[in-house]
């Protein structure tokens, strides 16, 4: 994945089924500098560990669909300034519930404005 996320001008990524392989994503610093879209669908990851909101620092939304084995989401996504919506579809409660958790963070430091869309 480093690979793809170090490309420069990459404003959107959609990864689906076997785009990624393994149980566990690890975001490295560098990587994903000028994304904006990030839609992870039926991937099989179950940890994805995200160090600091520095890895996606321009990200506006995430889309996780059918993310199955997907414990929670990484905390650290609510550091990211630039985030607008998060949404999560056909994904464990424990997804869901860390979505909100990071939209109430956001509402306590005074964003108002990140929508959380879960179904």
């Amino acid at each position: 994945m480093s690979i793809i996320g170090e490309l420069p001008g990459l404003t959107v990524r959609k990864l689906g089924y076997l785009a990624f392989v393994g149980a566990r994503w690890d975001t490295r610093y560098g990587e994903f500098q000028q994304l904006r879209f990030l839609k992870l669908k039926r991937l099989s990851f179950v940890q994805w560990n995200v160090s600091s909101s520095d890895h996606f620092p321009k990200l506006n939304q995430l889309v996780l669909h059918a993310c199955n084995n997907l414990k929670e989401m990484p905390s650290q996504i609510g550091e990211i300034p630039t985030l607008q919506m998060i949404e999560v579809k056909w994904c464990k409660k424990s997804v869901a519930k860390s979505a909100l958790q990071i939209q109430e963070e956001q509402r306590d430091i005074g964003n108002e404005d990140l929508r959380v869309v879960i179904s």
